[in-house]
């Protein structure tokens, strides 16, 4: 079994330092074969942080991109730029012939058991579940839905999701298990031309959903997400844990 733990990424040095760490103490199955690709936008500095048995791109463009205590400010270059990179990802595991591509955001935590618990789903494509507060007033949200842009089954989907399990949804990103059905299917983050929805997630589950992908979100171990420099310096000190 080969596997692609991917990313794009343009990060502060402390929050990749934590989450290489994350990745470096993933539980992995018995004699698989485990690779790191990582496309570092406008992120130079970070590139003497990965070891040689990682695979990396630079990726150079003129547009800003604004993180603070309140949000995460994206533009849709931002998102474009995004989508671009995780193609030339999927791109780079179908030629490659890799079994999977396990996409984590450059600023989550993972439990140790995450990925085995992700393959151990035999799904072709699964997420973990992540929660986060966008804006310092919201509730936590997770990074799953079930409809549209950010539509719920039924009322209780949240509380449901809470406790421990495997759940058929609609749509998600950021800690993902993709299989090689899924690649070679030719599933991508490119943006249909004919729906309005924002964010390269949502392009990428409606294209897999055509194509007759089931989608599925574990909610075992759900992930640190280091969304603001305030959660970084609380998981630092031993006050954000599994």
């Amino acid at each position: 079994m080969r596997i692609l733990i991917a990313a794009p990424v343009r990060q502060k040095e402390e929050i990749f330092k934590a989450y290489l760490e994350s990745l470096n103490n993933l539980e992995v199955p018995e004699g698989a074969e485990i690779d790191r690709f990582f496309i570092f936008h406008n992120s130079p500095e970070l590139l003497p942080l990965i070891k040689d048995k990682s695979f990396y791109a630079e990726y150079r463009t003129d547009e800003s991109y604004k993180t603070d205590e309140t949000s995460h400010h994206w533009t849709g270059a931002n998102v474009s730029h995004v989508a671009g990179m995780k193609n030339s990802i999927l791109d780079f595991a179908k030629k490659h012939n890799y079994d999977y591509v396990f996409f984590v955001d450059s600023d989550l935590i993972l439990h140790p058991r995450t990925l085995n618990t992700l393959l151990d789903a035999k799904k072709d494509i699964v997420a973990e579940i992540i929660w986060t507060r966008w804006t310092p007033d919201d509730i936590e949200a997770p990074n799953a839905w079930d409809f549209n842009m950010f539509e719920f089954r039924h009322e209780k989907r949240l509380e449901e999701w809470r406790v421990p399990g495997l759940y058929p949804i609609g749509m998600t990103g950021a800690c993902i298990l993709i299989s090689k059905p899924v690649i070679k299917a030719g599933i991508n983050y490119d943006r249909v031309y004919n729906i309005s929805y924002w964010g390269e997630d949502r392009h990428f589950c409606i294209r897999a959903a055509a194509h007759d992908f089931g989608i599925w979100l574990d909610t075992h171990y759900p992930c640190i997400h280091l969304y603001r420099d305030s959660e970084f310096e609380k998981y630092r000190q031993g006050e954000l844990r599994f």
